[in-house]
């Protein structure tokens, strides 16, 4: 069974990440960072009660619930079939201060007769030709061992095991009981282990453990495993569920009295640990859920434009040391010696693959570093990010289009087509109204603040005069646009500095919920400013009419079929907040808080028709809307949020 494209629950320690499917499977391991690199192809587990095959848990004969253990990052699968006799709880955890992930099972008895209780276990790693991973078994350890030359994993139980086998179609022989163990030590990932755990008699439960510890040797990860398995597997939950209560108890509370957003909002706060690396302060867009890019161009890597948005949700939360080292260190190490940013990176810094620079990312951080110093006006913040943001103002006043005033073409945020974007024109003037602001804080005394202040004017007339629609009265989405260009005449633009040209479309007026970046965030216009309140009437009318409520992204969007973002109808709903429009802004965000996944996550996109989540089960950028718009609605009184 090949990967679900669902990551539908997720723990971990900030090292490692594991997901799961809605059956509790294992679906994607990450370490040693979040976001790299992904270890597993499938683990499955089994349990055989009576002569007949094993029942592995991932089959369609069980009847499953999950849930989050409290506040806690502990995820509960329920499952049960009475025609079994049985009814299995599934606990899934990884200890804070080992990377071990923690499988604890609870099987009840539920049948009037004794049951002979097995349990199996069937492992596939990811694997190449470089690095070839390979299996043994540590019999004095009582442990199974998966490596390779950067990675290995302990998988083991209290329980002793009774039979093993690598290679040879393992899971087909866990599955009618027929390991046969002829090598103890061999080139495959392709494992099946079983275990003897006994008699078990009507209402009895059984208990069962696995743990999966990984390092970076054998000998290292066999120690955490001999470790981890003398302690009470009780008290290792009970300080696993005491940190999440402590975590959660640091950081800003945000009880509203409404049972379904307060758990968003600490759903939110796990998925911002879980995604983070706490040394650089870089987060993920969300965990990959296409490796193959069969569907997309994947998500596992950060982007500075979510960054931004993210980090500002960090300083509402209270986790504002992570949102400084995400300036002072991820985007202090990643500006390139131009003052750019590329389009996306792994979480240590590293360039992710990539496809072009997004001129709205550059602007956006340089916009987010004022925005994060308003949080917490910590002067040393700025001195530190002073060369940075000179950088970045540089480059982007380097790169206006002479024949227009707009920044030069680039990718839109969608990251769909190049162009001259009314999104990124406006995320340009105000980054540089941020670059002012930052140097008279400072008081730097070189005119840059003047030189600024002049390009911030001339960008904004150019929106005003090359991206209004004069017929239409609404901002067009942008200019000089690659797309299918019917009747609406083409133009040229420069690719790079080699001279390489595209012939674009003239204009593109397609609606686009991103045009309201023109006033929210970057206050280009006034919120109450006559040509943004016409361009909302335009998204109001041609980015609904889902079955399922919320708005699109943008007229003609065919993205996994084209349904209701998160993201736009919550930035709708800031738009309509900041604008005093506070009804309609609090209907937008209880459609949000009503679609989240049945554990409670903020998905990316919602389906049309069924009202389901249809993309991306935890997206940081939806969960960082949902906080921004919460924090807005809550300074206007709690009386919004439960009235």
């Amino acid at each position: 069974m090949g990967r679900t494209y669902f990551n539908h629950g997720i723990t971990g320690n900030g090292k490692m990440l594991a997901t799961f499917t809605d059956k509790g499977e294992l679906n994607r391991i990450f370490w040693p960072e979040p976001d790299f690199y992904q270890q597993i192809n499938c683990i499955s587990v089994g349990i055989k009660f009576d002569d007949s095959e094993t029942r592995f848990l991932n089959e369609n004969v069980w009847y499953t619930e999950q849930s989050y253990d409290g506040d806690s990052a502990i995820l509960n699968t329920l499952f049960e079939n009475s025609d079994y006799g049985l009814r299995i709880n599934q606990q899934d955890f990884v200890l804070q201060d080992s990377d071990t992930l923690v499988r604890k099972y609870s099987i009840k008895n539920i049948s009037d007769r004794e049951l002979n209780i097995r349990t199996f276990l069937h492992t596939d790693f990811v694997t190449d030709q470089m690095n070839i991973r390979s299996g043994m078994i540590d019999f004095e350890n009582n442990v199974a061992v998966i490596y390779n030359k950067l990675t290995a994993v302990a998988i083991g139980s209290q329980s002793k095991i009774s039979k093993f086998q690598f290679g040879d179609d393992a899971k087909n022989a866990a599955k009618y009981d027929t390991l046969f163990g002829k090598d103890s030590i061999s080139m495959t990932s392709d494992m099946g282990v079983k275990w003897e755990l006994g008699i078990c008699k009507p209402g009895e439960t059984l208990e069962f453990n696995l743990y999966f510890c990984f390092a970076n040797s054998i000998n290292d990860s066999v120690k955490i495993f001999c470790d981890v398995v003398k302690e009470d597997v009780n008290s290792i939950y009970k300080n696993v569920k005491k940190y999440w209560k402590e975590f959660f108890k640091k950081l800003n509370s945000c009880s509203v009295g409404n049972e379904k957003i307060d758990d968003i909002y600490m759903k939110s706060l796990m998925v911002f640990k879980l995604f983070s690396n706490a040394d650089t302060g870089a987060i993920l867009a969300a965990a990959e859920i296409d490796e193959n890019f069969s569907r997309c161009g994947r998500y596992g890597y950060c982007w500075p434009r979510d960054g931004v948005f993210i980090v500002k949700a960090f300083d509402i939360c209270g986790m504002n040391d992570l949102a400084e080292k995400f300036f002072t260190v991820w985007a202090k190490n990643t500006q390139l010696s131009n003052g750019a940013w590329q389009q996306r990176y792994f979480l240590d810094g590293k360039l992710a693959p990539s496809w072009g620079i997004q001129i709205d990312e550059i602007a956006s951080l340089i916009y987010g570093i004022k925005e994060h110093y308003e949080s917490n006006r910590k002067y040393s913040f700025l001195e530190e990010m002073w060369p940075t943001v000179k950088s970045g103002l540089e480059f982007l006043i380097n790169n206006i289009d002479e024949e227009t005033g707009l920044p030069k073409a680039s990718y839109d945020l969608w990251e769909e087509r190049i162009g001259e974007h009314t999104y990124s024109a406006g995320s340009v003037v105000g980054a540089l109204n941020a670059g002012i602001y930052i140097a008279n804080e400072l008081e730097i005394v070189e005119p840059f603040a003047d030189i600024w202040r002049e390009k911030s004017e001339k960008i904004k007339k150019a929106i005003e005069e090359q991206l209004w629609n004069k017929d239409e009265k609404r901002f067009y989405r942008g200019i000089k646009t690659r797309l299918n260009w019917w009747n609406c005449g083409t133009s040229e633009i420069e690719l790079n500095q080699l001279g390489d040209k595209l012939e674009v479309a003239s204009i593109d007026s397609t609606v686009d919920i991103s045009i309201l970046g023109l006033a929210v965030p970057f206050n280009v216009f006034d919120i109450k400013d006559e040509k943004i309140k016409k361009t909302v009437r335009d998204i109001e009318e041609r980015l609904d009419g889902f079955p399922s409520g919320g708005y699109g992204r943008y007229e003609y969007d065919s993205y996994i079929g084209g349904n209701p973002w998160i993201i736009s109808t919550l930035w709708l709903a800031l738009y309509y907040l900041e604008a005093g429009e506070i009804e309609k802004g609090k209907e937008l965000f209880v459609w949000a808080v009503k679609h989240t996944t049945n554990l409670g996550f903020l998905p990316e996109q919602i389906d049309k028709f069924s009202g389901e989540p249809a993309w991306v089960m935890q997206l940081a950028w939806s969960h960082a809307m949902f906080i921004i718009v919460l924090d807005k609605l809550k300074k206007i009184s709690k009386e919004a949020l439960n009235g």
